[in-house]
C-alpha cells in the first residue's frame, strides 16, 4: 500500500499538493514497524521528497532508520542539509555516515567545510583521509593548506 501511494504521488507530481506526502508522514509518525518506516523512506527517496527525508534524518530515534534517511538525503545532493545536520549532531555514527555520504557523492566542498570546522581530531582525520582520495581542486587546495 505504501509503495502504491508513493508511485501514485510520483505519477501525479510530488509537488502538486495531492496530500500523499502528508499521508505518508502521518503513517510514518503513527507506526513502530521498522519495515513500514523503511518503505516510507523508500517512497520519499523515489519522489525526491527531501523535506520529509530531512525531517526523519533530524528526528528519528531508531539509528538505522535515521542513517538511511541521511544517506537518502545525500543521494539527492542535499550537501548543505547534511552539513547542517553534521554541525548540530553529536552522534559519531551520524557524523561518520554524513562524511561517507558526502564522499560517495563527490562533494569535496562540503567535506572541506566540515574539516575546517571540526574540533574532534579523530573526525577531522577521517574527513582528511576521504579528501586525500578525491581528485579535484577543492580537495587538493585544502590538503595543500593543511600541509603548510
Amino acid at each position: 500500500a505504501i509503495t502504491y501511494v508513493g508511485v501514485a504521488r510520483r505519477r501525479q507530481g510530488a509537488g502538486n499538493g495531492n496530500g500523499n506526502g502528508q499521508l505518508l508522514s502521518e503513517i510514518y509518525a503513527s507506526t513502530n514497524d521498522a519495515n513500514v518506516k523503511r518503505a516510507i523512506l523508500n517512497a520519499y527517496m523515489a519522489n525526491r521528497d527531501t523535506e520529509h527525508l530531512l525531517q526523519v534524518a533530524k528526528t528519528e530515534k531508531a539509528p538505522e532508520l535515521r542513517l538511511d534517511a541521511i544517506r537518502y538525503v545525500g543521494s539527492d545532493g542535499g550537501g548543505d542539509a547534511l552539513v547542517a545536520i553534521y554541525s548540530s549532531d553529536q552522534d559519531r555514527q551520524v557524523k561518520q555516515t554524513i562524511v561517507e555520504t558526502l564522499f560517495a557523492r563527490g562533494n569535496a566542498k562540503a567535506l572541506v567545510d566540515l574539516a575546517r570546522a571540526e574540533k574532534d581530531t579523530e573526525m577531522k582525520k577521517t574527513i582528511v583521509r576521504f579528501l586525500s582520495t578525491m581528485k579535484g581542486k577543492e580537495a587538493t587546495d585544502y590538503l595543500m593548506e593543511i600541509l603548510k
